[in-house]
């Protein structure tokens, strides 16, 4: 949820909302068979539609900030390497962060979900998708990424 907003704030807010949710289901006796995927699309829901009020045209998954993203690599950093790998790390690693800011919203939905564990069946149950839609949109965003950083 931060990836979505920025801030865990509002994060904490959706997270509270969809367990609520959760509850409620439950306790008015309907039956959630993939709890997991029921889960994650709620939150899909939820996010989308506070995203839609706070600014329209915002897509989904924000880009981190340059701050963010300088942390992210530094974490990433192979200690072994030498100032020249280090530098040519550093260029492929800001090709990336150029590459994954063209993806579209569906794409960068369908990576980050992927990324956080989710199968091909609960993503596009989340996303709303034929499976073989979010299998064919990750074949694509993997194909993106991997041309836009060689180099």
């Amino acid at each position: 949820m931060r990836s979505v907003f920025g801030t865990s704030v509002q994060a904490d807010d959706i997270t509270q909302e969809v367990f609520l949710k959760l509850y409620e289901t439950l306790r008015s006796g309907q039956e959630v068979g993939n709890v997991r995927a029921w889960v994650f699309r709620v939150a899909h829901n939820l996010a989308i539609d506070e995203v839609r009020g706070q600014v329209r045209g915002r897509q989904f998954i924000t880009q981190l900030d340059d701050d963010a993203w300088e942390e992210a690599c530094r974490s990433l950093q192979d200690t072994s390497l030498n100032p020249e790998q280090r530098l040519l790390q550093n260029e492929k690693f800001g090709r990336l962060n150029a590459a994954a800011a063209r993806l579209t919203m569906i794409e960068r939905q369908c990576l980050h979900l992927r990324a956080g564990g989710l199968r091909y069946r609960e993503i596009a149950e989340i996303v709303g998708l034929s499976t073989t839609s979010v299998a064919e949109t990750l074949y694509r965003v993997i194909q993106k990424l991997a041309n836009e950083t060689q180099g």
